[in-house]
């Protein structure tokens, strides 16, 4: 429901960043502030992170949507120059499990995994299991 909600919301910001009119809308304007324009662009960066990353391990059409509506939306942003957050890009770029996995999917496991108890998550339908060295693994369903 959430990731349903998430691509809806998206799909709206994104239309009226780039729906193809003569002045798109201001980022401030659409979000009310330029504070909450930066949360956006960081917020977008995240998620078309974690939708590219997820989509590489298991295609789905729902990730690759979030993916284009964030990469859309970050490139109407960075036209209104609000560059992607730094932070975020810099974070993922080097933390990759050697599986392929992001490193941010381990992070999404309970703490009690890494301290010594057997989990099994699932994030969106992907089963990840994580055991009691922290170690994390993608399971098949």
């Amino acid at each position: 429901m959430l990731g349903e909600r998430l691509i809806a919301a998206a799909a709206v910001v994104r239309a009226q960043l780039a729906g193809g009119k003569a002045y798109p809308v201001r980022l401030e304007e659409l979000m009310g502030s330029s504070i909450d324009a930066l949360k956006l662009v960081s917020c977008m960066t995240l998620f078309r992170h974690v939708a590219n990353a997820l989509q590489a391990v298991e295609p789905r059409p729902q990730f690759a949507t979030m993916a284009e509506h964030a990469s859309t939306i970050l490139t109407a942003a960075a036209a209104q120059g609000y560059r992607p957050c730094a932070f975020t890009e810099e974070h993922f770029s080097s933390s990759i499990l050697p599986d392929g996995l992001p490193v941010f999917l381990s992070s999404a496991l309970p703490a009690v995994a890494r301290a010594g108890a057997q989990c099994v998550r699932s994030i969106d339908g992907i089963h990840l299991a994580a055991d009691g060295l922290g170690r994390v693994n993608r399971v098949r369903s």
